[in-house]
């Protein structure tokens, strides 16, 4: 059995209240009324099945339209003039403009389309490492893991990767030349408000924003969109349980999540993450897995070279 040291999930408890986001959802044809909210002693808040699924059949389904990416934001017009929708000139600038639209979105409050979905995502995100204190991170040094966040050896599009240079570099700048956005963020126009009391009001936001699309955003078809998407980011990941897998209907223009076995009534319903390492789950999830079967040592490719001239040179 696999058991879950610590699930991105299972550190919420069962508050907010689905009631507000489950109206949201019957409203814009989010279809999950198979599957339920629970409380799982393995995985915390968890989605379970309602009643018996069988193989094939489709749990959720969620309306192309009702998936949030930096394209369909309030903002996406000032996103797009910045580059940082697609086609971006890098993946990573796309990564940064969800998490500028989800910033937006969350601080218009209830004059945004997005507010019950965002309201219902968890508050508190200090399980992720990007919260962990310099003396906390320092225990990671040499991992994949610390590697990624910190973009020194290993060059990652997807968040969280060099928060703090992405951060003075992009979302500071980004703001700041925004009226309305300045405005709305921290409460006053660029002009007057100090870059010392910018930073101290943005971090705290970008902070919660990068941990959100780290643990429950999606790359999603051929394009590789980035998009947060209602109730399919519910699902828990546990290696070697997956009951179900993900599917694009096109002609219907909906995302659907059908089993891939049969599910008893109560039975959790689990997702894949990927095929990842201790490293990769908690770096992006906050949660390791005390038996995890994926197991790997990331080699970036300089050292390899580095270490092959050296055994040449040694050779000569």
């Amino acid at each position: 059995m696999v058991e879950v040291i610590r699930s991105p999930l299972g550190c919420t408890t069962e508050a907010p209240s689905p009631k507000t986001f489950s109206i949201w959802c019957s409203k814009n044809r989010v279809i999950w009324d198979k599957c339920t909210i629970s409380v799982s002693a393995v995985t915390g808040r968890c989605v379970v099945a309602k009643q018996h699924i069988k193989k094939g059949e489709v749990l959720v389904e969620v309306p192309d339209s009702q998936v949030l990416m930096a394209e369909n934001s309030q903002i996406n017009q000032m996103l797009a003039e910045d580059g940082l929708v697609k086609p971006a000139e890098d993946a990573l600038l796309e990564v940064q403009g969800l998490i500028l639209a989800i910033m937006y979105e969350k601080a218009l409050g209830k004059k945004s389309h997005w507010e019950p979905y965002l309201s219902f995502l968890p508050t508190d995100m200090s399980h992720m490492p990007i919260y962990w204190t310099g003396s906390e991170l320092s225990e990671l040094r040499g991992t994949a893991a610390y590697d990624k966040m910190m973009g020194r050896v290993q060059h990652p599009a997807d968040a969280p990767t060099r928060m703090s240079q992405l951060f003075d570099e992009l979302v500071l700048p980004f703001v700041q030349s925004q009226e309305a956005v300045c405005k709305l963020l921290l409460g006053k126009s660029a002009n007057d408000v100090t870059e010392e009391e910018a930073r101290d009001a943005l971090w705290p936001r970008y902070q919660w924003a990068t941990a959100v699309v780290a643990s429950y955003s999606f790359v999603l078809g051929d394009d590789q969109y980035q998009g947060m998407v209602p109730v399919w980011d519910l699902l828990n990941h546990i290696t070697g349980k997956i009951n179900v897998r993900l599917h694009h209907d096109a002609e219907r223009e909906v995302l659907q999540m059908i089993a891939t076995r049969d599910i008893p009534e109560g039975a959790e319903v689990v997702n894949c993450y990927g095929q990842l390492s201790n490293a990769e789950l908690l770096r992006g999830y906050g949660y390791v897995e005390q038996h995890n079967t994926i197991k790997h040592v990331q080699i970036p490719a300089q050292f390899l070279i580095r270490a092959a001239a050296a055994a040449a040179a040694a050779a000569a």
